[in-house]
């Protein structure tokens, strides 16, 4: 191997490991929440191919809650999980929107776009109720 081809096969290596390194830096400063992120999109996609559909909820919830609750499962087998309260970390909103986004898209593809806020509108108007809930509407 001539010296040329050497030397630039170093700096190639060289630059692929600042890059990991550089990599490993921000996923551990950026890195719960980019990891909480991938995770829920993950477990989303594991439990979609597992045939479960579930909406994780979070927040203060709606009193037309257990009406969307039931809706939901009655009509369209779908699962909403209350997950917490008011107090989150920026960890689990991360988590939970990244599985949300997944779900809410299976959703729209299996049971149309906008099946999501017609059934929520139903219960809501069914108690004359406006949502605080956080976990659909995104």
């Amino acid at each position: 191997m001539s010296m040329a081809r050497a030397k630039r096969r170093l700096i190639f290596g060289a630059k692929v490991c600042f890059l990991v390194l550089m990599a490993v830096y921000l996923a551990a400063c950026q890195g719960s929440a980019l990891l909480a992120n991938l995770r829920g999109d993950i477990t989303a996609r594991i439990d979609l191919a597992q045939g479960e559909m579930r909406i994780l909820q979070y927040g203060l919830g709606s009193p037309a809650a257990d009406e969307y609750k039931r809706l939901f499962k009655t009509r369209y087998g779908i699962e909403i999980n209350t997950v917490a309260g008011c107090v989150v970390s920026h960890n689990q909103v991360a988590y939970w929107d990244a599985y949300n986004a997944v779900v809410r898209e299976a959703i729209s593809r299996k049971y149309g776009a906008d099946v999501i806020d017609r059934t929520i509108a139903e219960a809501e108007q069914r108690y004359g109720a406006a949502s605080n809930a956080t976990m659909i509407h995104h």
